[in-house]
């Protein structure tokens, strides 16, 4: 089931499956992508309670093995409305048989989307209900509609974060794993600025670490933008289909990320990886604005 929220000029629609914010228009541009499959069905979707894929396609604990699927479960599962007011929608997955048999611990993950006349703002509140402690990694893969703001793939567009960097740019391996031999010395080091081309994705996506910025900007060549703020994430990944030249590219803030080849299969090899007391929650939030 969908659901619509709405403030000022913009309105979103989300999706009860995987609490997804599937729309964010303001009644002449939509600025989520459309999820046309030729170049990626996805549109917006959340990553819990991994990020990325995981080694040999499962994760251990207490020494026992169990699946788990590229960026987790949490899009894979409809949720529970618990709050709905005009321009704000609160959803609720707990744990089911399904997510047991991939991750043993009982949890609450509460996804917020409060839509203001301008963007929106996506909060994500974990709670661990078990009785031992929980680790987990949570995240966003946001689909930015790139004719909304004037252009048709990333070729020309550029990225501005709020502070220079001299930052980690990790890509992966053919197995979608991070190698510290595969790090990108040419991008973000000692500036703000990265001037996108299609080629630049041929290795599949940008994962950007040790950064000083909280906030960063993607401007079209004619000048438009979107910003994401995503203080409290400590990855921001930049990623859009190789060789395909699509038009739209994905912003991506992350708590946790993907194992590295040569790491166990263990949440503690995991960089990034929270872990919650029982009893205990954590919220991490985003924003996107159109400006």
């Amino acid at each position: 089931m969908k659901y619509t929220i709405a403030s000022g000029r913009f309105s979103a629609t989300v999706n009860d499956m995987g609490a997804e914010l599937v729309s964010l228009t303001d009644g002449s541009a939509e600025y989520i992508w459309i999820g046309d499959e030729t170049y990626w069905g996805g549109q917006n979707p959340h990553l819990f309670p991994v990020i990325g894929r995981v080694k040999m396609g499962h994760i251990d604990f207490d020494g026992v093995a169990y699946p788990m699927q590229s960026h987790g479960f949490a899009r894979r599962h409809p949720y529970t409305v618990v709050e709905h007011s005009a321009d704000r929608i609160v959803m609720r997955l707990t744990e089911n048989e399904t997510t047991l048999a991939s991750y043993p611990f009982t949890f609450a993950l509460t996804i917020a989307h409060t839509v203001f006349d301008g963007g929106f703002t996506t909060s994500f509140t974990v709670k661990n209900t078990d009785t031992k402690p929980m680790p987990y990694n949570v995240g966003a893969h946001t689909g930015i509609h790139l004719p909304a703001i004037g252009a048709q793939s990333v070729e020309g567009c550029r990225l501005e974060f709020e502070k220079e960097e001299t930052a980690t740019v990790w890509y992966g391996d053919e197995h979608i794993l991070i190698r510290d031999d595969f790090v990108r010395t040419d991008i973000l080091q000692h500036t703000n600025r990265v001037d996108l081309t299609n080629e630049l994705f041929d290795g599949d996506a940008l994962i950007c670490g040790n950064l000083n910025s909280q906030s960063l900007r993607l401007v079209s060549p004619d000048g438009r933008a979107v910003r994401m703020d995503f203080a409290g994430f400590p990855v921001m990944a930049i990623w859009t289909p190789p060789k395909k030249a699509a038009p739209f590219v994905c912003l991506e803030p992350w708590h946790g990320m993907q194992s590295k080849t040569f790491a166990s299969c263990s949440f503690d090899d995991r960089p990034y990886t929270v872990t919650l007391a029982p009893g205990e929650e954590q919220t991490h939030a985003y924003t996107v604005c159109v400006e």
